[in-house]
């Protein structure tokens, strides 16, 4: 055997050892992707995941039906009520929203949305906006916080759900039988509560000069969340829902402030109390950041009439194509009466 045939045993056994590490990598990465496009996919998430369910109701929708899409966190899921909109206008809507929810998160949402439907208006909840989750940045050098940051659970989280749904839904599968057989009303992504909380009324919306900036991680993919819907030829309007207990003065004027920069409508809703008939005192389910049904109701009513007045939308409440939505409607509001 020639010298340059040679190998060290140690470094052969090494190299197998890496080999089969690699192997073993990319067989995983193929079953987690085979069960992300079929068992654990978005449809299997509109039914067994109890966080993501009712962000993911679009998928049941025929295509091309939805008119209007809101995206964002639980302040949207609690203020937004689809029916409220079909029953008034006759427009079609979902909520694309769920607890905590980001905006890579939200495009992801919307990427899933626009292959089965063309929405003509995308409300961005605003909230939203001030969850950070570390991102690579191609412009500067790592720093070894920035790896640490990599491997927090929200970002993993957030990350890992946008490539491999399995990870989300890998404890619901077992639900399937039992799911089939229960009483579902359909809610179009509108979180129900009638629960109603007095809280004590302040003016937290009061000038202030101390900007609450955007952290310009987040400005990144809210740009890219912007981009793409307006690539798919939807209108983009930033909505901030009512929210007496986190948002501010500080917060609007930079959600204000991106929006001129970027030619983007914005309609923040904590400073239209009187024109909703919003009352602290009888229009939210806790300490005030999310509105019980009486207040989104009215906060629906509200960006109804705003909507409306675009033009963009028209009534299908006379196409017998849309009859679902009148019955299902029906069922809700039997369902919120009880």
């Amino acid at each position: 055997m020639m010298r340059g045939d040679y190998v060290n045993p140690k470094y052969k056994n090494a190299i197998n050892d890496c080999v089969k590490i690699i192997a073993f990598v990319l067989a995983f990465l193929l079953v987690l992707e085979g069960l992300s496009l079929s068992v654990f996919s978005g449809r299997s998430a509109a039914k067994f995941s109890a966080r993501l369910r009712d962000a993911y109701s679009f998928v049941d929708e025929p295509d091309n039906t939805i008119q209007l899409a809101c995206i964002g966190n639980s302040n949207m899921y609690s203020g937004f009520v689809p029916f409220q909109l079909w029953n008034d206008y006759g427009y079609t809507s979902t909520v694309c929203a769920s607890p905590f929810q980001s905006v890579e998160e939200s495009l992801g949402l919307m990427e899933k949305m626009y292959k089965t439907q063309s929405p003509k208006l995308v409300l961005v909840e605003t909230d939203m906006f001030y969850g950070s989750y570390p991102k690579k940045n191609s412009s500067s050098k790592r720093t070894l916080s920035d790896y640490f940051g990599f491997v927090k659970p929200d970002y993993f989280e957030d990350g890992v759900r946008n490539v491999f749904s399995t990870f989300v839904f890998h404890n619901r599968w077992k639900l399937a039988h039992s799911y089939k057989n229960s009483s579902f009303v359909k809610t179009h992504g509108y979180r129900f509560s009638d629960k109603e909380t007095n809280i004590p009324k302040k003016d937290y919306m009061a000038p202030d000069n101390n900007i609450e900036e955007i952290k310009p991680k987040d400005i990144e993919c809210i740009n890219r969340l912007v981009n793409y819907c307006q690539s798919k030829g939807s209108k983009v309007v930033f909505v901030t829902m009512p929210c007496a207990n986190g948002w501010s003065s500080g917060r609007h004027t930079a959600v204000e402030n991106y929006c001129k920069e970027n030619n983007i409508e914005y309609i923040d809703l904590n400073n239209a109390y009187d024109s909703i008939g919003i009352d602290m005192q009888t229009c939210y389910r806790d300490e005030g950041t999310h509105l019980n049904f009486e207040g989104a109701k009215k906060t629906t009513d509200y960006l109804g009439t705003i909507i409306k007045n675009y033009g963009t939308l028209d009534s299908k409440s006379n196409d017998a194509k849309y009859s679902y939505w009148t019955e299902a409607s029906e069922k809700f509001y039997a369902y919120t009466k009880k």
